[in-house]
This record gives C-alpha cells, sequence and structure tokens, in this order.
C-alpha cells in the first residue's frame, strides 16, 4: 500500500524500484535493497578484488544485485569478463538501465551468455533461472502472458517491498526536506546580505567618483607643480648665486626736513602714487553729512587733497611739525598734535574719521581705546576707515620693521575685533597693493596683498 507521503518520488523512480525489486531472486533479502534507496552519498566502489577472478571462480547474483547504475555495469564487467567496460558498452547498458528496458539482471545474463563471457566460465549462483525468465519474457506473446501471471504471483511480495521502501525513505526525505528549507533560508537571508552589501559598494562607487575627480584634479596640479619645480631648477643651473651680493642702496635728498620727514620721503613712495592708491576710500565716505572728514595722522595730505577735490570739508592731525606747516600752507585745517589726545580733547563729530598707516604707530594697548574714542565723535552711520601693513603677507611682515617709529604689526582679524567690541557694524576687510599679478590656486588671497584695511559703521539707532 503506498500512502501519500511517497508523492514526491516520480513516476519514473517508483517504476525503477519495481523492476529492480521483480529482477531479485527468492533467496535475496529485502535489506540487500535497501541500501540503494537510502537518500546517502555514493560510495566509491572497490574492484581490486575482482581482478584475481579465476574461470571457476564462483559468485552469487545479490553479490552483482546491491550495486547500482555506473557502478553495478562496471562491477559486472569485472566479475564476468574480468575487465573494465569499453565506453560504447557502458553508454550502451547505462542508458537502456536508465530507460527502464533491462533490467540488471538482463544485464548480467547478457554478459555472462556473451561469447566473452561463455570463455571466461564464470558460476553465478541463482543466474540460470533468472536468464531462462529473461528470455522467455523476450517472446512477444508468450513473454506477455508470464510477465501477466509473475505479476499476479509477487504482488502481495512488491506490495510488502514498496512499504518497506516508505518506512525506510520517509525519515529521510522529512530530514532532506528539513535540510532544504533550511538551506533555502540561508539563502534567503545570504540574498538579502549579498543585495545590502551591492547597495554598499553601489553607495561607496558612488562618493569615490567625486574624489576620483578631485584626485585627477590634485594629480594634475601635482604634475604642473613638477614641472615648475623642474623649470626652477633649470633656471637656478643656469644662474648661480654669487658668493657676495652688492647692492647701492638711493636716499633722496632731504637734509631740509626733519628725520621722519625725510624718511616718509625715502621709504613712503610718491606722493602722486599714494594718493591715487588712497582714492578707493572716497566711496565710502558719506555723502549726506554736514560734517567734516577727520584723518589722524594726515602725513602729506594726500588724502586731504583728493576730500578737497571732491568738496568735502575736512581737518587733519599729524605730530610732524614739517607735515604741519606745509599742509597750512596748502590751506588745511590741521593740528599740530597726536591722535588720541585730539580725540579726548575734541567735542567735534565727524561723518569719517581715516587713519593710514598710524596704528602701528601706538603703543599695542592703547590700540583699543584708540578705536573706541574714534566710534564716539562719529555720527550716526558714520565710518572709520584704518589702514595698516598686513602681516599675512611674508614681504611686508619682513619690512615692517624698517620704519623704526613701528611698534606691533597687527593682523586684521584683530583690529575687526577692536572694531567689533567698541561696536561698529557692518564690519569690512578690504586687501590692497597685491604683490602679484595673479593668485596662484589653493592659496589664500590675503597672504599676496601688502596691505589691508578695515571699515566699520556706527549703529543708526532707529527712533520709536
Amino acid at each position: 500500500m503506498i500512502t501519500s507521503r511517497l508523492k514526491e518520488i516520480t513516476s519514473e523512480e517508483l517504476d525503477r524500484k519495481i523492476k529492480d525489486l521483480l529482477s531479485s531472486s527468492k533467496e535475496e533479502k529485502i535489506e540487500k535493497i535497501l541500501p540503494a534507496t537510502v537518500l546517502t552519498p555514493a560510495q566509491p566502489v572497490d574492484f581490486s578484488s575482482f581482478l584475481s577472478f579465476s574461470p571457476s571462480s564462483q559468485l552469487s547474483l545479490s553479490d552483482l544485485l546491491q550495486h547500482h547504475g555506473k557502478d553495478f555495469i562496471r562491477f559486472a564487467y569485472r566479475a564476468i569478463l574480468n575487465r573494465e567496460p569499453d565506453p560504447d558498452g557502458l553508454n550502451f547498458y547505462l542508458s537502456k538501465l536508465k530507460s527502464g528496458a533491462y533490467t540488471k539482471t538482463d544485464i548480467i545474463c547478457a554478459l555472462r551468455f556473451s561469447k566473452e563471457g561463455r570463455k571466461h566460465k564464470i558460476k553465478i549462483k541463482g543466474l540460470f533461472p533468472r536468464c531462462v525468465y529473461s528470455f522467455l519474457k523476450k517472446i512477444s506473446f508468450l513473454g506477455y502472458i508470464i510477465r501477466i501471471v509473475k505479476n499476479f504471483f509477487t504482488l502481495s511480495k512488491i506490495e510488502t517491498r514498496l512499504n518497506v521502501l516508505e518506512n525506510s525513505f520517509y525519515p529521510d526525505f522529512l530530514s532532506l526536506n528539513h535540510t532544504v528549507h533550511n538551506i533555502q533560508h540561508i539563502l534567503h537571508t545570504l540574498e538579502k546580505d549579498f543585495l545590502s552589501l551591492n547597495h554598499t559598494v553601489h553607495n561607496i562607487q558612488h562618493k569615490l567618483h567625486p574624489l576620483e575627480k578631485d584626485f585627477l584634479s590634485l594629480n594634475h596640479t601635482v604634475h604642473n607643480i613638477q614641472q615648475e619645480v623642474c623649470s626652477l631648477r633649470s633656471e637656478l643651473q643656469k644662474k648661480r648665486i654669487p658668493q657676495v651680493f652688492v647692492e647701492t642702496p638711493f636716499y633722496p635728498q632731504s637734509q631740509d626736513f626733519s628725520f621722519y620727514t625725510a624718511f616718509q620721503k625715502a621709504f613712503r613712495g610718491e606722493k602722486d602714487v599714494i594718493k591715487e592708491r588712497l582714492r578707493i576710500y572716497l566711496d565710502y565716505i558719506p555723502q549726506a553729512s554736514s560734517y567734516p572728514v577727520l584723518e589722524l595722522g594726515a602725513g602729506r595730505g594726500e588724502f586731504l587733497e583728493l576730500l578737497k577735490e571732491h568738496s568735502i570739508p575736512c581737518i587733519g592731525v599729524d605730530v610732524n611739525e614739517d607735515f604741519v606747516n606745509f599742509l597750512k600752507s596748502k590751506g588745511f585745517q590741521i593740528f599740530k598734535e597726536d591722535a588720541i589726545t585730539f580725540l579726548k580733547n575734541t567735542s567735534q563729530t565727524f561723518r569719517a574719521i581715516t587713519a593710514f598707516h598710524l596704528v602701528e604707530h601706538l603703543p599695542y594697548k592703547n590700540v583699543p581705546e584708540f578705536i573706541k574714542l574714534c566710534y564716539e565723535h562719529l555720527e550716526e552711520g558714520g565710518v572709520l576707515i584704518v589702514e595698516m601693513p598686513n602681516p599675512w603677507f611674508i614681504y611686508a611682515f619682513a619690512t615692517f620693521y624698517i620704519d623704526p617709529t613701528h611698534i606691533k604689526p597687527i593682523p586684521p582679524e584683530t583690529i575687526g575685533f577692536y572694531f567689533h567690541r567698541a561696536g561698529f557694524k557692518n564690519i569690512k576687510f578690504l586687501y590692497l597693493q597685491p604683490y602679484l599679478s595673479s593668485i596662484p590656486q589653493n592659496l589664500s588671497e590675503k597672504v599676496f596683498y601688502q596691505d589691508f584695511a578695515v571699515i566699520g559703521e556706527k549703529h543708526v539707532s532707529i527712533s520709536p
């Protein structure tokens, strides 16, 4: 009786099992058949024992029938013909066995009673009746009747054996089914992990793409630098630095002036050049105001002249007597006094206060006070403009102490912080007098300017 638990066995497999059972002898035990049906890995067959068979050797049919498939055919050849099967014979019998055209008993009979088999005269116990049956069943009508009678009388035995097979197979089937389920679960987990890993790889590739562009750009920059280095090395090889470098300085005639007047004439630069540089600050002077502009440290009066040319009232302050007398002779309102003292003593209000290259002459501790005093004397909306040497520029920093009256270089960030503490709004940094015509890439622009300016605006209060 075949239950539904064997429904997973295919019809071809069931047919093959039935034919195998029918071909077994009466002496064959059912246990001889079960090992071929248990779902365990096939073990390799050792054929070495058949190398010593002689013509008088005797085998039991059950010795041959316990093997299956290709192992059975090889076993039969070694046992009956005392050799390995030739490829054609192996393929022929294997195909007949798989298709169900031949049983294993049919193959044993064919090999034993072949011309080559008869020469070896191998005795196989229980074979003769099987061969007679095999021969008779091939006769058209008679074989059909014999198979019917045989099947009728062996049906009960077949049913018993199938039940044995069912009970033997089912535990292994359950175990295999459980194993398959576990494998499917593992594969599902691996698939999810693979998709996650694939997504991660995609994200990494997406992030690497801009990095690859940056790397190519950096590689191009490095290549350009290498070319420049090679060019500089070539130039250095062409022009060797001499052991002694001689330079002859030039100082303009200034015996009639005081020390600082002569120093300014030698190092400040031509008056017309300085005047043109200061023209940029006119755009930051408030126009709609009745208050004058105060220039602290007026010097030679370059900015005062610009203000006068634009009809902007202005007052100058300087401690140098030569400069004061010169500016008075030009008709400017000028006071000989230091900047902080003037701011402390005056009660005037100004639309703008300028200090060009003055703060670096003040004691460092007085700078915050100076900026606060400027804030107090500005009208609402008035501006303070402070210009100084730029310490970010290495050349300006190196030449800072050429002027012996310079006290200490101050970065623009520090001056800007003093502006903020004093109350100024809308603070701006201007970098002036570029040393190069073009700025190299990937470098801060402010390191190539000789001067900087900080501009701040006094807060305008809103009336309620």
